[in-house]
């Protein structure tokens, strides 16, 4: 290999341990996410909470746009 295409080799080794670092923060941040959502999800199931009333209570549009509150009807969110 000659002087340039070691040059090019080293900054693509360089590129790829930065996206290898990146994949892994996004990888952290989405499981963390996820753990976050189960846990409020247990939350509102023992609390007889759904998701619209949860999303309306956070300030969040729902989906449904129905009244001000629609009791669960059992089985899962």
């Amino acid at each position: 290999m000659d002087k340039k295409e070691q040059l090019k080799f080293n900054a693509l080794q360089v590129d790829v341990r930065r996206l290898q670092q990146v994949v892994g923060v996004l990888v952290r941040r989405i499981t963390m996410l996820e753990k976050q959502n189960r846990s409020i999800k247990a939350r509102a199931h023992q609390t007889g909470l759904d998701m619209a009333t949860l999303n309306r209570a956070s300030g969040e549009r729902s989906e449904s746009r129905g009244g001000p509150y629609d009791p669960p009807r059992g089985g899962r969110f």
